[in-house]
């Protein structure tokens, strides 16, 4: 059985702020931009069994650590791609950086 009093279930974000058990904020909003942030120390955990996605078709974009976001890159197989086009994919989508 689950206890209510344990169990949150957030149909809708209306607040700017959500705090942590002890009071701290965990997850902020900003109310001049689309931001969320997620406070330092605080974590996303997934479920185990199905898993999770980021991103649910190739068509919508994803940008990491800054960068643009883009489509899901396709790459060529069959030994048709080099390590340089494949490296600008990873830049491109901000998974590396070259120095």
């Amino acid at each position: 059985m689950v206890d209510e009093a344990e169990t949150l279930i957030v149909k809708e974000i209306r607040c700017n702020e959500l705090q942590g058990k002890g009071g701290e904020t965990i997850f902020t909003t900003s109310s001049t931009t689309d931001d969320m942030t997620l406070s330092d120390g605080s974590n996303i955990a997934m479920g185990s069994s199905t898993g999770s996605k980021i991103g649910t078709a190739t068509g919508q974009k994803l940008g990491l650590w800054g960068v643009t976001p883009i489509v899901q890159p396709v790459a060529a197989t069959g030994g048709a791609m080099t390590v340089d086009q494949l490296l600008v994919i990873l830049q491109t989508t901000g998974i590396v950086k070259q120095s």
